[in-house]
């Protein structure tokens, strides 16, 4: 038997939200972006940009970097957690 679409993407969305709701209270973004893919990548983005500069490191602006430079909170905020 297959899961349906419908079914997964309910599992991803929970997933999702409760990956969110595990940031801290500053880096939660605003709920009406939850549902939007593109506006909470840019988000978890610029949050992650923030940090890097926080931590004295330098932003990484290239997009063909950006896929190296995701730390596993971004990672697991946006379901892409690789544990095993």
């Amino acid at each position: 038997m297959e899961a349906s679409t419908d079914l997964i993407t309910a599992i991803s969305t929970a997933m999702t939200v409760i990956s969110l709701q595990k940031l801290p209270k500053d880096d939660v973004p605003p709920k009406q972006i939850w549902g939007h893919s593109e506006k909470l990548m840019e988000w978890l983005e610029a949050l992650e940009r923030k940090q890097n500069m926080k931590a004295g490191e330098e932003a990484i602006d290239e997009p063909e970097d950006r896929d190296m430079a995701r730390n596993e909170l971004v990672d697991e905020a946006l379901g892409r957690n690789k544990r095993k």
